[in-house]
């Protein structure tokens, strides 16, 4: 047991970071549900389930890269070379030229559809197009600022890239309250975001020592020897269809429900979705930590401690998920029996209690995705893409049915034959069972 929590003493902060995060989400959630009409409700979660479809356009380079950076230390450190401007500049001048490329393709294409999906604007929202607008954009330098954190996690840097989304949680959710409840409106939200990553983003060149020096270098000295092609895309390919079919599995049933059932059903089911990635988010700290332990056995070829430590992790964010996933219910309930309007603004009782199973068996495809990344290999991209196929299927076979109650039930039926039930298979023909340490 000292063992054990020798082990995680480090990551004591990082979780504290992350429980801020997760009760700042908490935060929103309530912002949202009592200063925001059901409509617009409906509106802001889908807004935020077609930003999040940057993962189409940064195509995973910054999980890629993590890993990619977090190797290179490994043999760095393994050969006793101390240089991390020759280590890791060259990713850094890539993930700056990826990213912004990856931004300014983003505006244009999810801003577009934005555009289309919200110009009728039959919801009588004043300036509801250009409000989509600005937050696209905003959200476009968030994904820009989260390939950064990504990078950063996977040099071990992981308390400061958590500290970094704290901060961006706190205040993004701080200013929303303060100008929704001012009269902004929507407007609050381009307005919020944008001000907490001009903030954020000077806060992240200056608490990172090492990596600012790198990233100067990066930029005006270190010539840069790396192939996208042969150093990065053949990991990528991988990484990139898992990430788009983690987003059409996840957030794809929002905007469906947006354009079939309306805006507060997608609201409602919006919410649901959003508490529970929230709390695997905040489970996935565990793994986060491990990118470098793990990828360092990788490297001295280890596997055997690689496997036990694996398992150890993955019941350990099984049963944070499972224990989130509780007390929300829990919480939910005791809000309805004090007379909260709040429950009425979510999913019914029997769609919560869908997600949260759900969420806790994809915890096994999470944590399975980080062992063999850890060792440049990516496995799960078949399974997330099968389960995003099942996704977009069940509108398409029942689209006059298809409601939160389906939503949820197909969710969770797809978790468990799909997700959980294919990356066993996929476990056990890898040798991740049944293979002696």
């Amino acid at each position: 047991m000292n063992a054990i929590l020798g082990e995680y003493r480090g990551i004591v902060p990082v979780a504290a970071a992350r429980v801020g995060n997760l009760f700042f989400g908490f935060c929103l959630i309530l912002v949202v549900s009592t200063l925001y009409s059901p409509i617009e409700q409906g509106v802001f979660y889908t807004f935020l389930s077609l930003v999040a479809a940057h993962y189409f356009f940064d195509l995973g380079v910054g999980f890629t890269l993590g890993n990619l950076a977090a190797r290179r230390v490994a043999r760095a450190e393994l050969q006793d070379q101390n240089d991390p401007v020759q280590a890791l500049g060259d990713i850094l001048r890539f993930a700056c030229i990826w990213s912004v490329l990856a931004g300014l393709v983003m505006i244009a294409v999810i801003g577009s559809i934005g555009f289309l999906t919200f110009a009728q604007n039959t919801f009588d929202i004043p300036h509801l197009t250009l409000i989509w607008l600005c937050y696209c954009a905003c959200s476009s330098v968030l994904m820009i600022f989260n390939i950064y954190l990504r990078i950063l996690d996977g040099l071990g840097h992981v308390q400061a890239a958590a500290y970094l989304r704290l901060f961006v949680s706190a205040l993004n959710v701080l200013m929303i309250g303060v100008l929704a409840y001012s009269g902004f409106g929507l407007a609050a939200l381009p307005v919020a975001l944008g001000v907490t990553l001009c903030l954020a983003i000077g806060l992240a060149y200056w608490t990172v020592s090492e990596v600012r020096l790198t990233f100067s270098a990066a930029i005006w000295r270190v010539p840069s020897d790396l192939n996208w092609r042969v150093d990065v895309w053949p990991f990528q390919r991988g990484v990139a269809v898992t990430w788009l079919s983690a987003y059409v599995f996840f957030q794809a049933p929002i905007p469906i429900l947006f354009w079939l059932q309306g805006a507060e059903a997608a609201g409602r089911f919006g919410m649901c979705v959003q508490i529970f990635l929230a709390i695997n988010s905040s489970a996935n700290i565990f793994l986060t930590y491990k990118v470098r332990p793990w990828t360092q056995l990788a490297v001295s070829q280890a596997f055997g401690q690689l496997r036990a430590d694996f398992w150890r992790v993955c019941f350990l964010t099984a049963g944070l998920t499972f224990w989130g996933a509780v007390a929300v219910l829990l919480g939910f309930f005791i809000l309805g029996q004090l007379g909260s309007d709040i429950p009425n603004r979510a999913s019914t009782p029997q769609v919560m209690v869908f997600y949260a199973c759900a969420m806790v068996l994809n915890q096994f495809h999470s944590a399975a995705s980080y062992y063999f990344r850890a060792q440049e290999r990516e496995r799960v991209w078949k399974v997330t893409l099968i389960a995003a196929i099942c996704t977009v299927l069940t509108p398409l076979i029942a689209p006059t049915r298809f409601d939160e109650t389906l939503a949820g039930f197909a969710f969770l039926l797809i978790s468990v034959v799909v997700m959980f039930g294919g990356t066993l298979l996929l476990a056990k023909r890898e040798g991740l069972i049944g293979t002696a340490s």
